[in-house]
């Protein structure tokens, strides 16, 4: 495996990792605020929608344009609105 590949994969690994603490500590915020595994579940399904809804698209953007920036941009759009989740 070329080193490229193994930057590329571990770098995936180690970001979807950070995803999923995130999404863990997200749900469980909310459960702690409303004690309500409702309202856990509804969070859970709206966090899910946006890659079913816009999967697709996405997929053709990634296929036009450069994949590199579009994983980088996407990466730091992300953090800046993990970042502000505690001021809303």
């Amino acid at each position: 495996m070329s080193r490229n590949i193994f930057l590329f994969i571990s770098s995936q690994v180690i970001s979807d990792i950070g995803d999923w603490i995130d999404r863990i500590a997200v749900l469980t915020l909310v459960y702690n605020i409303n004690n309500s595994s409702v309202d856990m579940s509804f969070l859970s399904i709206m966090m899910l929608l946006p890659s079913l809804i816009f999967g697709v698209f996405a997929g053709k953007i990634v296929d036009i344009y450069n994949k590199k920036k579009i994983l980088i941009l996407g990466d730091f759009l992300r953090a800046i609105l993990v970042f502000l989740i505690p001021f809303f």
